[in-house]
C-alpha cells in the first residue's frame, strides 16, 4: 500500500476509529474533509462506483436531491409536491420475494386505515426490487401508493443510502428528510392501528424486535441489554424506566451530535430468537436455566468483547455502576464465542 498506516500493535486507536465510525465490516473506506470533519463513510462503493474518481470526494447529495421529483401514482405521474410536508415511507419490496407478498396486504391496510380516519401525513413509494417490468405492473397494481419507476436508476441509489439487506423493508422519513425508523415493518405489525406512528426510537427498545437504534445496531456500536425474560410484571417495568432514562442520557441525546450515542439500550423480557442467541454467544446460561437477571453490555465493535455485570438486580445503580466500570475500563473483557 502506498499510504500511511497506524501501527499494528496501537489497537486502542483501531478500536476506536471503529467505534467512532461504526466500522461493522471490512473493507470499509472512511472519507473525510481537510477539517477532519465525515465526508462518507461509503468510500469503498464510492470506488467501486467510479474507479476513476471523476466525482472525489463523493460529497453525498441530499435525500431530497438524490429522490428527484417524478413518480409514478395511481392515476399517472406525480410529482414531489404531492408528498410534500409529509412523512414518507420507502418500500422496497419485490414481487418474486414470498415474504415480501406476505407482508405488503398488512401494508395496504395499515395505509388505507390512516386514510380512513383522515390522516393524511403519510405517504409511500414502492422502491421496487422486481426483475423484470411486467412482474412490476402486476405487483404494483396491489398497491394504494407511489414508486418509482421499474430499473430506474434511484432504485440502487436508496438501496445503498438506507442501506437495505434484506427485504421486505420500510424506512420512514420525517418531513425534512430525517429517518424516524428503517425497520417500520416492525411497526406495522405490531401496531396495526398506527397509534405509535411515526415509530421515532425509544431510549430503549425490545430485543425482541431487533437489535437497532437510533439507526445504529449492536454490531456498530457497544449495547446494553438487561436479560430478564423470567422476571414478573412489575419488576420488568420498572427496569424499563431505569433503562430509559439511560438511554435518554447515553443514547437519545447524542442523536444530532458529531459522535453520536455513547451506547443503545435494549431489553429481553421475553424469550427470542435474538435473545437466545446473545446467550450462547456470551456463554450465558439459558432462559430455561436463568434464575435473575444479567446486565450484559457488548462490545461488538471491540472485536467481539463483552461484559457481564455481577448485579442480580436491575436498579439505577446497578446500571449506572455498569456503565461507570465499562468506561473506566474496571471491568473484566470477555471474548465472545463463535456461532
Amino acid at each position: 500500500m502506498p499510504w500511511a498506516s497506524i501501527p499494528f500493535q496501537e489497537r486502542e486507536i483501531k478500536n476506536k476509529l471503529s467505534t467512532k465510525f461504526k466500522i461493522s465490516g471490512i473493507p470499509s473506506l472512511i472519507v473525510l474533509n481537510t477539517d477532519g470533519s465525515l465526508l462518507t463513510a461509503k468510500g469503498r462503493n464510492c470506488v467501486g462506483n467510479d474507479p476513476s474518481g471523476a466525482d472525489f470526494p463523493w460529497i453525498p447529495q441530499t435525500l431530497q436531491q438524490e429522490l428527484g421529483t417524478n413518480f409514478i401514482g395511481k392515476s399517472g405521474d406525480v410529482d414531489a409536491s404531492s408528498f410534500a410536508g409529509k412523512f414518507v415511507g420507502f418500500y422496497f419490496s419485490a414481487h418474486w420475494c414470498p415474504p415480501c407478498r406476505g407482508f405488503t396486504p398488512k401494508l395496504v391496510k395499515y395505509y388505507n386505515h390512516r386514510k380512513e380516519l383522515g390522516k393524511d401525513d403519510f405517504e409511500i413509494i414502492f422502491v421496487s426490487g422486481d426483475r423484470d417490468p411486467n412482474q412490476f405492473r402486476e405487483y404494483y397494481n396491489e398497491m394504494p401508493w407511489l414508486a418509482l419507476p421499474f430499473n430506474d436508476p434511484r432504485i440502487s441509489k436508496l438501496n445503498e443510502r438506507f442501506e437495505v439487506e434484506g427485504i421486505p423493508a420500510l424506512v420512514i422519513v420525517d418531513p425534512d428528510g430525517n429517518v424516524t425508523t428503517n425497520n417500520a415493518r416492525i411497526g406495522v405489525m405490531t401496531d396495526p392501528n398506527g397509534e405509535k406512528f411515526p415509530y421515532y426510537p425509544e431510549p430503549v427498545e425490545d430485543i425482541s424486535q431487533g437489535v437497532e437504534s437510533f439507526g445504529l445496531d449492536i454490531n456498530s456500536v457497544p449495547a446494553l441489554i438487561a436479560l430478564m425474560e423470567n422476571s414478573d410484571d412489575d419488576d420488568q417495568n420498572d427496569a424499563r424506566t431505569i433503562l430509559a432514562s439511560f438511554g435518554e442520557i447515553h443514547a437519545k441525546s447524542k442523536v444530532n451530535t458529531p459522535e453520536g450515542p455513547e451506547m443503545i439500550f435494549f431489553y429481553a423480557f421475553q424469550k427470542s430468537p435474538i435473545s437466545d442467541q446473545i446467550r450462547r454467544l456470551a456463554q450465558l446460561p439459558t432462559v430455561e436455566k436463568s434464575t435473575t437477571p444479567k446486565l450484559l453490555l457488548l462490545d461488538i465493535p471491540d472485536n467481539g468483547g463483552f461484559y457481564v455485570s455481577d448485579a442480580e438486580e436491575v436498579t439505577e445503580d446497578t446500571v449506572r455502576d455498569f456503565i461507570q466500570g465499562y468506561k473506566n475500563k474496571s471491568l473484566r473483557r470477555n471474548q465472545l464465542s463463535r456461532a
